[in-house]
């Protein structure tokens, strides 16, 4: 499976996300979406927009997702 993927930080609690993934050359799987620091440096939310491009069915997604990301666990 190959992956590529961009991040880029549109303010201070604000990222943007790009992804594309997949087996096949013709017709890869892509997302884009945005990940924000609710309390920043500790945690984020998260959601992505996403379709397989090129494919036969018309596969499309939204998903949601949080993230805690403490300096220090203990």
């Amino acid at each position: 499976m190959c992956a590529m993927w961009f991040e880029f930080r549109a303010t201070q609690r604000f990222t943007g996300v790009l992804e594309a993934y997949g087996d096949h050359q013709s017709s890869p799987f892509a997302q884009a979406g945005v990940r924000v620091s609710v309390i920043p440096n500790f945690f984020q939310v998260d959601t992505t927009l996403g379709r397989q491009l090129n494919g036969v069915n018309d596969n499309q997604w939204l998903s949601f997702g949080f993230c805690i990301t403490p300096d220090k666990l203990f």
